[in-house]
């Protein structure tokens, strides 16, 4: 069974009031969330403020989801998304940013299958194209689905994928990292 189908069934059962389903979901979508709070957030804290929010909503909106259960992730990530804007604008950014260094343990503490040392490149970008990356190479999604939570088309989304793995090649020419 596929990941987007394992979720579907366990939306189906907390959406019929299975605890367990709902833990299942959120263990799930913790980490998820979290990598892309801090991709978005640049600071842990914020961001770990952030997803907790993200889940908390995330719970209470389950029973109430009527949407497709195999587009789950991205009425989360829509979430996740409008939590982080409330944050910036309620002046979350004040922090003190962590160095990169922070952020990366973190991420490995909370998903050790994807840290993998490569989130200080990700800091050249512009924040959109930051945000498309990591929903959509880290997180898996369509370009229909990131196009969806956005507000863009699917084109839109693949040409700003296109600029900004470009930008990221460029990037790691000048580190003398190409082969």
């Amino acid at each position: 069974m596929k990941r987007t189908d394992e979720e579907a069934d366990l939306v189906l059962r907390a959406r019929e009031g299975s605890q367990s389903a709902l833990t299942d979901l959120l263990t799930i979508y913790r980490a998820r969330v979290l990598r892309f709070c801090i991709g978005r957030m640049g600071n842990v804290d914020a961001a770990e403020d952030a997803t907790q929010e993200t889940l908390v909503a995330m719970v209470g909106a389950v029973a109430r989801f009527r949407g497709d259960p195999t587009k789950f992730s991205s009425f989360v990530f829509g979430i996740a998304s409008n939590k982080v804007s409330m944050a910036r604008r309620a002046g979350g950014r004040r922090a003190v940013l962590t160095n990169d260094v922070d952020v990366l343990d973190q991420a490995n503490v909370e998903a050790p299958d994807r840290g993998d040392g490569r989130l200080s490149l990700l800091d050249g970008l512009p924040a959109r194209q930051r945000e498309i990356l990591v929903l959509r190479l880290v997180e898996g999604m369509s370009a229909d689905e990131v196009g969806a939570l956005l507000g863009m088309s699917a084109g839109a989304v693949r040409v700003m994928q296109h600029r900004a793995l470009a930008t990221l090649r460029a990037h790691v020419a000048v580190r003398g990292g190409a082969r």
